[in-house]
């Protein structure tokens, strides 16, 4: 099982396009979930709906930032892991 996950991390590693590709998009979305946050805040009046909204607005930042965090791991770890794993 050790191997299998050695193995499908080292994949991961040599996909830097993809991985970048990750950490932009989630990048994206967590600044796009952060956004709904502060205008909800300052644009509307306190209510449930400006909660809710919040809410929904955490929601995305929070997913964002977990596939931001996958793609930045996945450059900078997973690559330190493939150069000291080398057999050649």
């Amino acid at each position: 099982m050790a191997s299998g996950i050695r193995r499908w991390l080292l994949e991961r590693a040599n996909k830097d396009r993809e991985n970048l590709r990750l950490f932009v998009i989630g990048a994206f979305v967590f600044f796009t979930g952060l956004a709904v946050v502060v205008l909800a805040d300052r644009m509307m009046l306190p209510s449930l709906k400006q909660e809710i909204l919040v809410l929904c607005g955490l929601f995305v930042t929070g997913v964002g930032g977990i596939l931001a965090a996958m793609g930045y791991i996945a450059l900078g770890i997973l690559r330190i892991i493939r150069l000291t794993s080398r057999d050649d």
